[in-house]
């Protein structure tokens, strides 16, 4: 079978590029044509199809990015509302490789529906894994202003503008709602997928909560090859990792103020993001000796660090629709404490695998970190539970088995 798999960049960025990359090398392990779509950017890893890839910019400056000039700012606006480039490129690609069937993963804003409306008109069948809300909410995670907000539902994504979600830059809250609002006026997104695949079951709730036909939305756990992560529960090191994106929304300061509250563990934070300046201020100002910012890690590093670990923390307030982070975790022989919100209550089986703590409650994190602290036993009991219950249930054998029962039924 010869399948377009589409995502907006072309190299690891987060849990939806990572995913892409497994289904990828999944297919093409089972003999599949694999024709990926992406921007184009500088970092992008190789691929003979990068002749397709589409010259994409960063509209926010990171740590290591540069903010895109005013043209390329301009041009990355009128790309979200419909990407002419995109649908040239991608009917070129159609009429060289003839794929059978898309699957799509992020696709807005840098894509746009354009790739989606030249793929129907062709009358290739297309599936897309949502791996955010960027179907109902313009900020892409139903947060703003400190808390979960569900202000955008039906499609009243003004309210993109008037709380100024989407990164706090008023430029990209006035793209996204510009991009919302058209997409629905023109009946562009999500109406020409065919099919959608959910991560988990709280995010398919969600979205036929938010008016999405049950029969258009299936759930497929994401996986990760277990061939890859050894683990037998238990750590050399004398310290806990948190790893994520540092924002306030994946909780980073209840996690620190927790913290606060904890003499004798060890806290590494690895990650990168617009929070690290407060997150350093933070751990200066109260003087917190057992945590450590590490930074970014790279895959082979990171492995390492959390291979030592006692255990891993996701305290998470915004919703999460699934949990890569946990899954590999859990495959190293790593139990976890999270918040019971979202997808995380899935993936988490209280005192089996882990521990869930309530989302915001620095006190009630405190008492499960130190719970995992205090029995060595019992937190190696869960690590080893834990790597069993991700081969069992998210093995790539099963993933591959569901994802063409998908294909097959929209091909025939």
């Amino acid at each position: 079978m010869r399948i377009l798999t589409a995502e907006k960049y072309h190299f690891v960025a987060g849990g939806a590029s990572r995913v892409f990359f497994e289904t990828n090398r999944l297919l093409e392990k089972h003999g599949h044509q694999v024709i990926p779509f992406t921007g184009g950017y500088a970092k992008n890893s190789p691929s003979p199809y990068s002749r397709y890839f589409v010259p994409r910019f960063t509209m926010f400056s990171g740590e290591d990015e540069s903010l895109a000039t005013v043209p390329q700012m301009a041009k990355a606006c009128a790309d979200a509302l419909y990407a002419f480039d995109v649908a040239r490129s991608i009917g070129r690609l159609i009429a060289e490789q003839k794929p059978d069937v898309a699957h799509l993963h992020t696709i807005l804003y840098q894509l746009s529906p354009s790739l989606i409306t030249r793929l129907s008109r062709s009358g290739i069948p297309v599936v897309q894994t949502l791996h955010d809300f960027n179907l109902v909410c313009a900020s892409r995670y139903l947060y703003t202003d400190g808390r979960i907000c569900e202000r955008c539902r039906g499609r009243r994504y003004h309210q993109a503008l008037i709380r100024n979600c989407c990164n706090g830059n008023l430029l990209v809250s006035l793209m996204s709602f510009s991009a919302m609002t058209f997409h629905a006026l023109f009946h562009l997104y999500p109406g020409r997928v065919d099919l959608f695949i959910s991560p988990s079951r709280f995010l398919r709730r969600k979205m036929i909560a938010w008016g999405l036909p049950p029969k258009r939305i299936v759930h497929i756990n994401h996986f990760l090859p277990s061939a890859r992560f050894s683990g037998t529960g238990g750590g050399s090191g004398d310290y806990f990792v948190f790893a994520g994106y540092l924002v306030r929304q994946k909780g980073i300061y209840t996690l620190l103020k927790a913290m606060t509250k904890i003499r004798d563990g060890r806290l590494l934070i690895a990650g990168r993001g617009p929070e690290r300046a407060g997150v350093e201020a933070f751990i200066r100002e109260h003087g917190l000796k057992n945590v450590e910012l590490v930074g970014f890690l790279g895959q082979d590093v990171y492995a390492d660090v959390l291979g030592k670990a006692k255990f891993v923390v996701f305290p998470s307030e915004c919703y999460e629709t699934f949990g890569m982070g946990i899954l590999e975790a859990y495959l190293l022989g790593k139990p976890v404490v999270a918040s019971d919100l979202g997808a995380y209550p899935e993936l988490v089986r209280p005192n089996e695998t882990g521990l869930l703590f309530e989302p915001g409650n620095p006190d009630d994190l405190a008492g499960k970190i130190e719970a995992l602290l205090r029995d060595d036993g019992a937190t190696e009991a869960m690590g080893r539970a834990a790597r069993s219950v991700a081969i069992r249930d998210y093995n790539e054998d099963l993933h591959y088995r569901q994802l063409m029962e998908v294909y097959e039924r929209l091909t025939g």
